[in-house]
C-alpha cells in the first residue's frame, strides 16, 4: 500500500474541513478520525522507511526522549519529503492536546515491541558498549552486524521475535551494522533507571524520616498533655492558665510557642504545634488539646446560655447562701439544683484557675465570650451522612472529583470544619 503526496494533501484538506466532506456536524467521531490519521501516517512511514519504528528512531525521536513535539514532527516530515502534505495529522493524533505524540499514538503494535525490547535491554546490559560486545560473543568489536545481532539476541534470551525489524530500526545510519552511537538510547535509559532508583531511595529515606518525626511528635504531644494534667489537674485549667490566660478560644503559633516557653516547656514545641494543628488551620483550640473537655464545655455553655442567658445569672442561681464565693461542695449542690448533674469536679477545677479551692462570679464570666464550634454540640446523624455522600455522587460522579473540586480546594489533602461548612 503506497500513499503519495496527492493523497495525503487531499486527506489533510478534508480533515481541515475542505471539500464539503468533513463539515461541521459530521457524524465521524474523533476516535475514527484519529485512527484514520494514524493509519495514513503509518502507511507513509512504511513506504518511506520500511517500518514505523525505523522512521520513529531515524526522524521523529532523534533525542531518544520517547516523544515528538509538533516542531520535531514537522522536521521529520520535511526530511521524509512530505512536510506540507500531512501537517494536519499532528492535530488529529494529538487528542489530549499535550503538544506531543508518542509512538503508541502512531503505531501501537510496534510501540509495544519497542518498549519490550528496551526493557529487556536495560535488564540485560550495563551499557551500549557491553551490548555490542555480548552480541558479538564477547569479541572486541565496535559494531554488530545483522547476523550477529539476530543470533546474539536469541542466545542472550530475547524471545520477542522481530529481530530483523529491530535491527533495521536501530541501523539509523544505514551502514548495515549497529554502533554504540546508534545505541545511545540504551545509555539514556540506564541513566533514567539509575535516577529513578536514586529518587526511590531518597523518597524511602524521606518517608522513613517523616515517620520517625511523626512518631516522635505523637510521643512528645502525649508527654505535653501529661505535663499539663500533672501541673493543672485538668485540661480546662491548663488551657486557661498556661496556654490562654486571656481566655481566647484559639491560639496562633507565635502565641502557642510563647506560652510553652513561659510554662518552661522547651522540648520541640514546633513538633507539638504541628501535631495539635492537625487540620492546618494555623490555630490550636481546646478541642485540639482535648476533644472530650471541649465537648463538655460546649454542652455546659449551651446549658448556661439557654437556661440563664449569662454566666452571672448562673452564679447568682447557684450561690444560694449569697456569699459570692463557692467551694466545691457548694458549687456541686448548686449545679444539681439547677439541673446540671455531671462533671462537677472537672468544671470546678477548670473555673478555679488559681487553685484557690473556691470560685467567684468573675471566674465564670469568660463563658459569655466563649463560642464553641457547632460540631461540638451536634449529634451523629448516619442518615445525613449517607444523604450527603449521595448528593456528592449525584453532583460530581465520583468521590475523588467531589473531594478535589468541592472539599479540598486548596489541595492540602484534608478538610477542616470551617472548610466543610463553606463547601
Amino acid at each position: 500500500f503506497v500513499v503519495d503526496a496527492e493523497m495525503l494533501h487531499s486527506q489533510a484538506y478534508y480533515a481541515r474541513g475542505g471539500g464539503g466532506r468533513q463539515r461541521a456536524g459530521s457524524s465521524e467521531s474523533p476516535i475514527l478520525q484519529r485512527d484514520a490519521a494514524a493509519a495514513k501516517l503509518r502507511a507513509l512511514l512504511e513506504h518511506k522507511e520500511g517500518s514505523s519504528l525505523r522512521a520513529w528512531l531515524r526522524h521523529f525521536d532523534r533525542n531518544n526522549d520517547r516523544r515528538t513535539t509538533k516542531h520535531e514532527m514537522y522536521g521529520a516530515l520535511d526530511r521524509l519529503g512530505c512536510k506540507e502534505e500531512v501537517l494536519s495529522l499532528f492535530e488529529i493524533l494529538d487528542t489530549d492536546k499535550s503538544g506531543e505524540l508518542t509512538l503508541e499514538e502512531i503505531d501501537a503494535s510496534q510501540a509495544i515491541l519497542w518498549n519490550r525490547f528496551v526493557e529487556w535491554s536495560v535488564r540485560s546490559f550495563g551499557s551500549s558498549v557491553e551490548m555490542i560486545h555480548r552480541l558479538n560473543d564477547m569479541l572486541e568489536l565496535e559494531e554488530v552486524t545483522e547476523a550477529s545481532f539476530c543470533s546474539g539476541m536469541q542466545c542472550l534470551g530475547w524471545n520477542g521475535g522481530h529481530e530483523t525489524l529491530l535491527f533495521s530500526a536501530l541501523d539509523v545510519n544505514c551502514n548495515g551494522s549497529i554502533t554504540t552511537e546508534e545505541l545511545r538510547w540504551l545509555d539514556l535509559e540506564l541513566r533514567r533507571l539509575y535516577r529513578k532508583r536514586e529518587a526511590k531511595l531518597r523518597a524511602m529515606s524521606e518517608n522513613a524520616w517523616r515517620d520517625r518525626q511523626k512518631s516522635k511528635a505523637v510521643t512528645l504531644t502525649q508527654d505535653f498533655r501529661a505535663h499539663l494534667l500533672k501541673k493543672h489537674g485538668c485540661y480546662l485549667r491548663a488551657w486557661r492558665v498556661s496556654l490562654s490566660p486571656s481566655d481566647a478560644m484559639s491560639l496562633n503559633k507565635n502565641q502557642f510557642m510563647k506560652a510553652c516557653a513561659k510554662m518552661g516547656w522547651h522540648t520541640n514545641s514546633s513538633l507539638i504545634w504541628r501535631t495539635l494543628d492537625n487540620d492546618s488551620s494555623a490555630t490550636v483550640t481546646l478541642e485540639k488539646l482535648d476533644l472530650r473537655t471541649a465537648e463538655l464545655m460546649a454542652k455546659f455553655h449551651n446549658f448556661v446560655m439557654e437556661t440563664f442567658g449569662s454566666a452571672a445569672a448562673l452564679f447568682i442561681a447557684i450561690d444560694v447562701t449569697k456569699c459570692k464565693n463557692l467551694r466545691m461542695a457548694e458549687f456541686s449542690r448548686g449545679l444539681d439544683a439547677v439541673g446540671w448533674k455531671t462533671n462537677h469536679r472537672e468544671l470546678f477545677q477548670g473555673f478555679d484557675r488559681d487553685d484557690s479551692k473556691s470560685i467567684t462570679e468573675e471566674d465564670l464570666v469568660f463563658l459569655d465570650r466563649w463560642r464553641p464550634h457547632a460540631m461540638l454540640l451536634a449529634k451523629p446523624n448516619v442518615q445525613a451522612m449517607h444523604d450527603f455522600k449521595a448528593m456528592l455522587l449525584d453532583k460530581f460522579g465520583t468521590f475523588l472529583k467531589a473531594w478535589r473540586q468541592q472539599l479540598d480546594k486548596d489541595g492540602s489533602n484534608r478538610c477542616n470544619f470551617t472548610e466543610f461548612q463553606m463547601a
